[in-house]
């Protein structure tokens, strides 16, 4: 079992899911990214597009490794995404919007002091 904090760092998820927001054919000024503490101490990290976003029936699979609504899609980048949070002691969830698009969340714990960025 990875230990929390293994793997490939959180920013690479951040870069996937803006990847995806972009071929999902949202357009760069509709594509927002928020960061906020929760009053649990966990770091909610969310971006927000106005693409095609998925049918509902495909939200539930669409974190699952090698499944894609696109037609040339490998079924990796939310996966990936997702093993990603878990690696780092966090969770993913996707909902769609009700003008179209998707919402990514990546909740993730609260760093360790030592671990802290000042």
């Amino acid at each position: 079992m990875p230990q929390p904090g293994s793997g490939p760092p959180p920013q690479q998820l951040l870069l996937n899911v803006l990847k995806n927001a972009a071929e999902a054919g949202s357009p760069p000024d509709q594509t927002e990214v928020s960061v906020r503490r929760l009053p649990t101490g966990e770091l909610a990290i969310t971006v927000a597009d106005r693409g095609c976003g998925l049918p509902d029936e495909a939200l539930g699979k669409a974190l699952l490794p090698f499944y894609s609504t696109k037609q040339q899609g490998r079924g990796i980048g939310l996966a990936l995404c997702r093993e990603i949070a878990t690696a780092h002691g966090g969770a993913l969830a996707l909902r769609c919007r009700e003008a179209g698009g998707l919402e990514v969340e990546c909740r993730l714990p609260p760093a360790p002091l030592d671990e802290r960025v000042t």
